[in-house]
């Protein structure tokens, strides 16, 4: 049974379901479509959606990879160079998307310059801020947000919103 669901929360769902692949099929980085990319990447942890980062952001972290935030995950040079093609091109700012650059702009304003931990953009941290958040990552024995799937079951389909509920078959939160 679905429990309030708000216009805003409505039109996040449309805003995701048209940032992952256009009518003509276009991919925008919603989700990861790289076969490599979502194995190297995923060995390890979810693979996150390219969109999520600046391509800045994805540069810094492929170039950083023998300290992968304290891990070594270091890749062949044509891995890492097929790797951070795909992450750029799909990026924040390589998708030339509205959404994109009206996000870039806002995060310029708040200083924020090619972050390299989603944890640390204004989205995530808006969107897991809240008492509800707080109580539900205690509920999961989850502290961490680096593993999205833990509570968003759709997240590798690039459904991340609290309106996981309108999609049973992946898991959501009802």
């Amino acid at each position: 049974m679905l429990k309030h669901i708000s216009a805003f929360t409505i039109s996040g769902a449309l805003v995701l379901a048209a940032a992952s692949v256009n009518a003509a099929g276009k991919d925008y980085g919603q989700t990861v479509t790289d076969e490599m990319t979502k194995k190297e990447c995923g060995d390890c942890h979810m693979a996150f959606p390219p969109v999520q980062l600046t391509s800045g952001g994805w540069k810094k972290i492929m170039a950083g990879l023998s300290d992968h935030f304290g891990e070594d995950a270091s890749l062949n040079p044509d891995q890492v160079k097929h790797i951070e093609a795909y992450l750029v091109s799909k990026s924040l700012d390589g998708g030339g998307t509205m959404w994109g650059k009206m996000t870039i702009k806002r995060w310029k304003k708040k200083k924020l310059v090619d972050p390299i931990r989603i944890t640390e953009t204004p989205g995530w941290k808006g969107a897991h801020g809240s008492q509800k958040y707080r109580r539900m990552s205690k509920d999961v024995g989850y502290d961490k947000g680096a593993n999205c799937v833990k509570c968003h079951k759709g997240a590798e389909q690039g459904i991340f919103e609290e309106f996981d509920n309108l999609y049973p078959d992946l898991g959501g939160h009802d």
